[in-house]
């Protein structure tokens, strides 16, 4: 079924329901609709200039992970994605934020680690906001102190998030977790299940 893999914003009960019965084929008729507009945006807008929290710059393949840190669907995703990363030398991993207006702590989740993103603590904000079943306001909290942030919005993270959000309009990205792959300056949209795949 499809919310197996992927979080979608509620928009109402009857979308809601009618994603439900058409299961996978609404994520592949949308992945469709999205993949037109995936590559009229260049490289170097989908990364960002984004340091990698896996790999490095100079990888042949970068992957371009679009997170919500309250869908169940991206938690675990996480996981794999980074383990398969881990074991390529020419893949790097890059997150970019998609919190959902119906998940309440995904846009204080995606602040935080935003405001890592800026100290340089990134991936100790993601470790934290990723650890258990889902990110409560304790793990939220937890996640600032250990990269040493505030939980406050900031100027830069808001426009980094608005930023990130322009990007999934401009394309028309409707669910998460959503993932670029960017290879040979070419950049093609996958999910959950197409990106494992391709990096096994």
């Amino acid at each position: 079924m499809l919310s197996q893999f992927i979080c979608k914003p509620t928009r109402s009960f009857f979308v809601a329901a009618a994603v439900v019965m058409m299961g996978a084929s609404v994520a592949q008729t949308e992945s469709n609709k999205s993949q037109v507009q995936v590559g009229s945006v260049k490289p170097a807008e989908w990364t960002g200039n984004l340091r990698p929290a896996l790999g490095s710059h100079s990888a042949a393949i970068t992957v371009v992970f679009f997170i919500d840190y309250q869908c169940p669907s991206c938690r675990t995703a996480d996981p794999l994605i980074r383990q398969a990363v881990s074991k390529r030398s020419d893949v790097a991993l890059i997150y970019r934020e998609f919190p959902l207006a119906n998940h309440p702590l995904a846009k204080p989740a995606a602040i935080v680690a935003e405001n890592a993103r800026d100290r340089g603590t990134f991936d100790l904000a993601h470790k934290r906001l990723m650890e258990g079943q889902t990110v409560t306001e304790g793990a939220i909290k937890d996640a600032a102190h250990v990269a040493g942030v505030s939980t406050n919005e900031t100027a830069r993270a808001t426009e980094r998030i608005e930023s990130d959000r322009s990007l999934e309009k401009l394309v028309h990205l409707a669910y998460v977790p959503s993932f670029i792959v960017i290879e040979n300056g070419k950049s093609t949209l996958m999910n959950k299940v197409q990106i494992l795949d391709y990096l096994k």
